[in-house]
């Protein structure tokens, strides 16, 4: 068996230690410039989940430029916006293309707080939001940028969700695929409940206006974000053998309820 020289095995030696310096430095280097993945992950969290102020509504009536959260009571879940694993180096904050998630964290912040928006927003604001009336959801990250809650209707370029259902994602630009609107929770009250007030932390269904499929918490569909493992949130109808909609499609427009003082 052949054997290595004194100069090779210190030449391979010299190669390692270099090899090894080099990659020391590069992460000294990443870790001066906040590039690391840590630091990233560690700022993105910061951004969204910054503290964000809800609505009070004294008389429980939901309102167009009330900022709300939209809650699964079912389950116990918000929907939130995710950053996905692959975006973390690359941006901050919530962006175009975000999906929606159930997350277990109902603490009012960035992520999980929505503000209900008029499709005249100059004519409606502060007006009570009625049952029937389309309406948008926007992100609160940026007052002079918001995002619109949106599911496209699906075609051959779609990407579906792991449920195989339409995703729920963010856009920039409001289209009529970021309509929705609130139909009674029962199926048999729906016509006599449309242009009546929508109250806040009541069960509720909410309609997505241009596929008349309802939104839905994905009970069996996981997935895992940089926030840990949440529910899939799509655009889906769930019925039962009555032909009543499941407890994946409930849902409360969550709001704090002020209660008044005696005086």
């Amino acid at each position: 068996m052949g054997e290595y020289s004194e100069g090779v095995l210190v030449g391979d030696w010299n190669e390692k230690l270099l090899s090894r310096q080099a990659a020391l430095n590069q992460f000294i280097q990443r870790k001066k410039s906040n590039s690391l993945l840590t630091q990233k992950s560690a700022k993105i969290k910061q951004n969204l989940l910054r503290e964000v102020q809800i609505s009070v509504q004294p008389d429980g009536i939901v309102r167009y430029g009330d900022t709300v959260q939209i809650v699964n009571p079912e389950f116990n879940t918000a929907m939130s916006s995710v950053i996905s694993h692959r975006d973390v180096y690359n941006v901050q904050d919530l962006q175009v293309g975000c999906v929606l998630s159930g997350s277990k964290n109902q603490t009012p912040c960035v992520r999980n707080v929505f503000k209900i928006a008029s499709l005249d927003p100059d004519n409606e604001l502060y007006k009570p939001l009625r049952y029937g009336d389309d309406f948008y959801l926007i992100t609160t990250h940026d007052e002079q940028a918001p995002l619109y809650v949106q599911s496209e209707i699906p075609n051959m370029n779609s990407t579906m969700g792991i449920s195989k259902h339409p995703r729920v994602t963010l856009i920039a630009n409001r289209n009529s695929h970021c309509r929705w609107s609130i139909l009674s929770y029962n199926k048999n009250e729906r016509d006599d409940l449309i242009n009546c007030v929508v109250h806040a932390n009541v069960p509720i269904r909410i309609n997505h206006s241009a596929s008349n499929q309802q939104l839905a918490l994905e009970s069996q569909h996981k997935f895992y974000t940089i926030f840990g493992v949440e529910h899939e949130i799509s655009v889906h109808t769930y019925m039962n053998i009555h032909k009543f909609e499941k407890i994946e499609n409930a849902w409360i427009i969550s709001a704090p309820e002020h209660k008044l003082e005696l005086q």
